[in-house]
């Protein structure tokens, strides 16, 4: 009775560590340093975030879930640091060789329906970025239509 007791609890956190949510957040407004808020760039309409272990981890990734590869990008993990005053911080950063550090942060809003981005690079880059969550998706042939 112990070993299917023991059996069951162990099957059930791998079946919870093992399910991911994807999400979907659409690109609301640009953010400069004195925090004036501006139109994003039409080409930028938003990207899908996976989570994983337990919200433990997220990445951006395609609607199935599938993290953003390609030859020149690949989508990093964002680890969930720690909530404060209701925003869930996540983290993903490195060090360059030559270059320094390059840093992205995510801050949800307590609910996970308001995200703001944080990325800074070795180049002083720093781009952030205001989104919402939406039932919307991106429309894959929106990449195909030029815009005038």
């Amino acid at each position: 009775m112990k070993k299917i007791f023991l059996i069951s609890v162990f099957l059930g956190l791998a079946i919870s560590y093992g399910f991911s949510q994807t999400y979907y957040y659409k690109t609301v407004a640009d953010i400069d340093a004195d925090g004036v808020r501006s139109k994003p760039p039409s080409t930028i309409k938003g990207m899908y975030l996976t989570f994983i272990n337990n919200n433990s981890i997220c990445y951006e990734s395609d609607k199935d879930g599938y993290r953003i590869k390609s030859r020149v990008y690949e989508a990093k993990n964002h680890q969930f640091q720690k909530t404060q005053n209701g925003t869930h911080v996540y983290y993903w950063g490195e060090n360059q060789p030559y270059l320094g550090k390059v840093e992205s942060f995510y801050y949800f809003s307590s609910d996970f329906s308001k995200l703001i981005t944080y990325y800074s690079s070795y180049l002083g880059t720093t781009i952030k970025r205001e989104y919402i969550r939406t039932n919307d998706t991106q429309d894959d042939n929106d990449d195909d239509i030029p815009t005038f």
